[in-house]
């Protein structure tokens, strides 16, 4: 999962929102107050820019202050900007900056003390303007490259620096703050220091999409690297001040600690979690780091806080057996270090992928049997467990599969993870949770587990359990679904729906409103706070979410392995230790919700179809300036709420291909927005200006169109990257477009450039690849065998696996060969299609089941955007177009091959979330295009009704959530709009066939 999805969560129940708003909403729950998030002012009024909707929100006394005179402010995010009288301002486009931390409780009196001493000096500078906010920047998952920083001065030049250094570090000298990462520390103060960018400036950065920039010694615009490590750009030379300082920080290792430091499995905010060995006895071990006042949970513990927390749990769970035993605890600098036996085993959720049978297009019974099984006796074994932990007065108090260690013998299970263990006593609430194992601000001590296991028991058979983020009440409705795919006891699933669905006012355990269809915002969400306290007077619960949510990167190659004790479970439970409820499967009514919980089902076209447009509609905010309809997070980038990928151009899109009525509201926004561009907007077709310059020509704004795309030809376009979602692909494609729907020939000259680039690109690439191919020794065809895709080699070599697929990988650029191929008939751009896409077959493994899917090195990816599904589309047009004489005998061999992988890919029962990009709404698409053999009787019905699996209800109607199911979304890429394209191009009366960007119905093959 992706950890930066939390703090979008923190503003709005039903949709993914811009921190800004917290500051910024009028509460009409639709995320949609009257300010936009970007105020300003200028001279008068307080600094902060407060407008209507932003009564009661916290703020520091600082950002009240009145403006001062000729100065001029900002709220862009979560910074308050103050720059000085136009003709006081003399600072440089980029420079030496510098960064003061601080803690909630010291941060109000460090932003007061910049204030009046930047002011009368005419030194621009920013600070986050409240506790909220800085809580949320100093969290536990919160990015690491900009943790700590809470105010940000911009000195003029080298001896402007050192003069700030030495005269604010002396006021500011002995305030507390967590240590900014990315920055060299001024002596021992809050103080930092870095070389950047001042002025917002882009360039093409490494991957080929736009990146903040520099200017490098040669006047070259370059990436303005800001990873969580201090370093000095090629050429700038450190100031003679400074050097101690650097110095000082290269001073501090870990050579003389008994351990060796081998591989770090894990980083947050608060740390890093490693693997090493003890060098006096050559035992396995891990090391946890906790950073001082950094990694905030939300009752304010710090990691150090935290990990002392777990030193204590595990003191207290010695000799158990399901927890790891404690080692050492010691101090590096001013970081702590917790030292624990090594724990042998997988993380549970690391099974899924080759154990789970709905992976497969056509599960056998007998594995589905199988798995229920393991999975009962998994679940039996986390309870247990848990009973040990509660035994010894503990509550664990983060229960989730990342957090479950299974032994080799696939059945031994440990608990890892103690930083968020309370007394039992205490009676506590949650302060840290995965998204899908988040309590109910009404569960305390031991409920808390009790919650996660119940959440538990489901997502042990379908993985979704993020989706009570937005409503509790979609439990009873899960476990309808599970019920049907698996011979699960009645017992089993009824007690989870209970136990997830009460409120604090089911004594009795009744099921809560939200069951009987109240649809997002029931009785769970994230509304309301978990531990939180009070800073500066202010209640963090005010707008903090329940606990932190919380999400592993990847899959933690950490263990626990001794054996342990025997424990009974909770009183009153009914379990069997793995059996299905007697000799044979289990019979009598599933568990299921009083009424339907879906207000449509996706079989049903024109019902769907008029919900879906009913909710999209519903959750517009044509008075908003930064976006029209809510989605991803990548609207909050720069132009993010503009695009076909997350913005108004897709949605709208979308409406046109299934014959919806036009949305002249939507698309007067859309004009308004693009009279003048948002600097840094990207160019691409679905992630910025191509996009929408081809969405506003198909919905007869052609003079805006041919505006958007002349401004995006005066960019530096030739250098973005090839592939079709920013790159060149799909700007080729849309000049081409637009070159002939209009007659603006120069336009058709710039897409066969395009081309041309892209070609030489491509070919390159396949040479090298060759190269290395025939270095290894290897002939053999890498879609043809388990192990040694392209992605492999990637990850052997030390780079990055080469990303494929439909949007990022060659297979764009095949699309535009292919589209130019229809136009000209020019038979090299057959030839040109046929190697990109072989290029992206090179990244392809076969899986177990026998689908084809593009392997990322550490999971395979069978979706539309970025996995094998995309590839399929492209590769049915060129089949189509391709003659007997066109291709060779073994590529059309490989590329049937291929296409029959695919559709196993595309017909697996389970797929991880319901987006058009990446999920089942893309494999219906896919499956409602192919021309491919093979394709099962009903296997697009299947996936059509299984949509419903993630379906919730919003105001009344349809809806889907969005990437990380957290919160719903209405875009195409993730949503809902997606989801409608999806279900249009599979209903079979539609004319003409609701389709993608130049992916219309492919030639017969």
């Amino acid at each position: 999962m992706d950890n930066r999805y939390e703090v979008f969560c923190l503003t709005d129940p039903h949709f993914y929102e811009s921190l800004d708003r917290l500051s910024a909403t009028t509460g009409n729950g639709n995320g949609n107050g009257a300010a936009n998030g970007n105020e300003s002012g200028n001279g008068s009024g307080s600094a902060n820019g407060a407008g209507p909707g932003t009564a009661g929100v916290p703020l520091f006394d600082t950002a009240r202050r009145p403006v001062p005179d000729g100065w001029h402010t900002l709220r862009n995010g979560d910074w308050l900007h103050l720059d000085p009288p136009a003709g006081e301002r003399a600072y440089p486009a980029q420079g030496w900056k510098v960064h003061a931390s601080a803690t909630l409780e010291c941060a109000d009196k460090v932003a007061a003390k910049v204030w009046d001493y930047c002011v009368p000096r005419n030194i621009p500078f920013k600070f986050v303007p409240g506790p909220q906010l800085l809580h949320l920047r100093n969290s536990k998952y919160a990015g690491r490259d900009t943790s700590g920083k809470f105010v940000t001065i911009y000195p003029a030049d080298e001896e402007a620096l050192r003069v700030v250094l030495d005269e604010l570090g002396a006021l500011l000298d002995g305030e507390p703050g967590p240590y900014i990462l990315t920055d060299l520390r001024w002596r021992q103060g809050p103080l930092y220091v870095r070389y950047g960018a001042f002025a917002k400036r882009y360039c093409v950065g490494g991957r080929g999409t736009l990146v903040p920039a520099v200017e490098d010694g040669e006047g070259r615009l370059v990436p303005d690297d800001r990873s969580p490590a201090f370093h000095v750009p090629d050429w700038i030379t450190l100031p003679d001040f400074l050097a101690p300082e650097l110095a000082a920080r290269n001073a501090t290792t870990v050579g003389d600690l008994p351990y060796r430091i081998e591989k770090a499995l894990h980083f947050s905010n608060g740390g890093g979690v490693y693997a090493g060995t003890d060098t006096r006895t050559g035992e396995k071990v891990v090391l946890k780091e906790g950073r001082p006042h950094a990694g905030l949970a939300s009752d304010g513990a710090d990691a150090v806080t935290r990990l002392r927390r777990e030193r204590d749990a595990l003191r207290r769970l010695s000799g158990l057996g399901v927890a790891p035993e404690m080692r050492d605890w010691f101090t590096v600098g001013d970081h702590r270090f917790l030292v624990m036996d090594f724990v042998e085993g997988k993380p549970l959720n690391s099974y899924f992928a080759h154990r789970h049978p709905l992976l497969r297009p056509d599960p056998d019974p007998a594995d589905v049997a199988d798995f229920t099984r393991w999975a009962l006796r998994i679940h039996a074994g986390v309870e247990e467990a848990v009973a040990a932990v509660h035994s010894r007065g503990v509550v664990f108090n983060d229960l989730h599969m990342f957090n479950i260690m299974v032994a080799p013998d696939d059945e031994t299970v440990s608990l890892l993870d103690f930083e968020a263990a309370a007394r039992a006593t205490d009676n506590g609430r949650q302060a840290v949770a995965h998204p899908g194992f988040v309590a109910p601000p009404d569960r305390r001590g031991t409920a808390v587990d009790h919650y996660a296991l119940a959440c538990l028991r489901l997502a042990l058979f379908l993985p979704v359990t993020t989706l009570f983020a937005i409503d509790r009440g979609k439990a009873a409705h899960l476990a309808e679904v599970i019920g049907r795919e698996f011979p699960v006891p009645d017992w089993y699933l009824e007690e989870a729906v209970a136990e997830i669905t009460r409120t604090a006012d089911d004594a009795a355990g009744t099921r809560s409103a939200a069951v009987d269809g109240a649809g997002p915002g029931g009785a769970a969400g994230l509304g309301g706070a978990v531990g939180a306290r009070p800073v500066n007077g202010t209640d963090l619960r005010a707008s903090s979410p329940s606990p932190d949510l919380h999400v592993q990167v990847g899959e933690p190659e950490r263990g626990a392995g001794t054996g342990r004790a025997e424990p009974s479970g909770a009183p009153g439970s009914r379990r069997a230790s793995g059996d299905l409820g007697g000799s044979g499967l289990p019979a009598g009514t599933r568990p299921g919700p009083p009424r339907r919980y879906l207000p449509a089902e996706p079989r049903d076209w024109i019902t769907a179809r008029d919900s879906m447009a009913a909710a999209i509609l519903g959750s517009a905010t044509p008075d908003r300036e930064d976006r029209l309809f809510p989605g991803d997070i990548a609207q909050f980038s720069d132009g993010g709420g503009l695009g076909i990928a997350h913005g108004a151009a897709g949605v709208l899109h979308a409406f046109d291909q299934v014959g919806l009525p036009r949305y002249d509201e939507g698309e007067q926004w859309l004009l308004a927005r693009t009279a003048h561009l948002p600097n840094g907007t990207p160019l691409g077709l679905y992630d910025g200006v191509a996009g929408v310059a081809y969405v506003l020509e198909r919905l007869g704004h052609t003079e805006r169109a041919l505006a958007l795309v002349r401004s995006l030809l005066g960019e530096n376009w030739q250098r973005l990257s090839s592939d079709l979602s920013g790159g060149l692909a799909g700007i080729g494609l849309v000049l081409d477009h637009l070159a002939h729907a209009t007659g603006e020939t120069d336009l058709g000259e710039r897409a066969l450039e395009a081309a041309g680039l892209v070609a030489g690109r491509i070919a390159a690439e396949a040479e090298q690849l060759e190269q290395a191919r025939q270095a290894q020794g290897s002939g053999l065809l890498p879609h043809q065998a388990q192990q040694g895709s392209q992605a492999q080699q990637g990850s052997q070599r030390g780079g990055p696996p080469r990303r494929a697929g439909l949007m990022r990988g060659a297979t764009g650029p095949a699309l535009l060969f292919l589209r130019l191929y229809e136009r000209t008939g020019l038979p090299a751009l057959l030839g040109h299609a046929a190697r990109a896409l072989a290029l992206d077959l090179d990244s392809c493994v076969v899986t177990a089941s026998g689908s084809l899917e593009v392997d990322e090195g550490w999971r395979t990816m069978p979706y539309l955007g970025g996995g094998s599904a995309g590839i399929g589309l492209v590769l049915d047009d060129l089949l189509g177009l391709a003659g007997s004489d066109d291709l060779d005998e073994a590529a059309t061999a490989r590329f049937e091959q291929a296409r029959t992988g695919i559709v196993r890919a595309a017909t697996a029962r389970l797929y991880a979330q319901p987006g058009l990009f990446v999920g089942r709404a893309g494999m219906i698409l896919h499956l409602a295009r192919t021309t491919a053999p093979g394709v099962p009787d009903g296997a697009l019905a299947a996936q059509i009704d299984a949509l419903g699996w993630y379906g919730m209800a919003y105001r009344g109607e349809l809806a889907f959530p969005g990437n990380q199911m957290m919160r719903l979304s209405m875009d195409l890429g993730t949503g809902t709009a997606g989801c409608l394209l999806a279900l249009g191009a599979a209903n079979a009366g539609q004319h003409p066939t609701p389709r993608l960007p130049f992916l219309p119905p492919p030639p017969a093959s």
